[in-house]
C-alpha cells in the first residue's frame, strides 16, 4: 500500500491545515468527530439514518470507489476495523448493522467515505433501500475489493 498522507495531529487546526481534501474540516465539525488517527476521521452522519450513522473517511482525498487501486485495499480494511471499533465504543456492536460505500453515480459527497450504520432496524424505507447492500448503488468491503480485483485482473490481460 502506498504510504498515506501524514499529519501532526497534536493540535486539530494543524490537522485540518494538512488534510488535502477541503471539505473533511465541514464534514467533521460541530462536535461529532469520534475517531481520529494519522490517516483517517470518523464522524456523526449529519443527517443519520439510524441512532448510530457515522462516517469513516480516508484522509487522502480519493473522490469515490471507483478511483480505487489494488494498493488501497489494505486501507479498505483498516477503515471497516475502524468502523467495528467504533460500534464496539458506542455500544453498538450486537446490533444489525449496515455498512457499505455508495458506488457512482449514486454518491453525494466527492470523497470516499464508509457508512456504518446500527439498528438496521430503525431504517425508513427510503433509507433500507438508499444502505441495502449488495446493491448497484452500495457495497460492502468484500465487494469493492472483488470490484477492484477484477478490475485489476482485467486491466493486466
Amino acid at each position: 500500500m502506498r504510504p498515506l498522507h501524514n499529519t501532526d495531529a497534536e493540535a486539530p487546526t494543524k490537522v485540518w491545515e494538512t488534510v488535502q481534501c477541503a471539505i473533511l474540516p465541514f464534514l467533521c465539525g460541530h462536535g461529532s468527530l469520534v475517531v481520529m488517527d494519522d490517516n483517517f476521521v470518523a464522524f456523526r452522519n449529519i443527517t443519520p439514518a439510524a441512532s448510530h450513522h457515522y462516517l469513516v473517511i480516508p484522509k487522502d482525498h480519493i473522490k469515490d470507489a471507483v478511483k480505487l487501486k489494488p494498493y488501497h485495499i489494505p486501507m479498505l480494511y483498516q477503515m471497516e476495523a475502524i468502523a467495528a471499533e467504533i460500534l464496539k465504543q458506542q455500544g453498538a456492536v450486537d446490533m444489525a448493522t449496515r455498512i457499505g460505500y455508495h458506488w457512482p453515480p449514486f454518491i453525494s459527497v466527492n470523497h470516499l467515505h464508509l457508512h456504518v450504520i446500527a439498528p438496521e432496524e430503525e431504517l425508513s424505507i427510503k433509507a433500507s433501500v438508499i444502505f441495502r447492500p449488495s446493491t448497484k448503488w452500495f457495497l460492502t468491503t468484500k465487494e469493492i475489493v472483488e470490484r477492484i480485483n477484477n478490475r485489476h485482473l482485467v486491466s493486466s490481460l
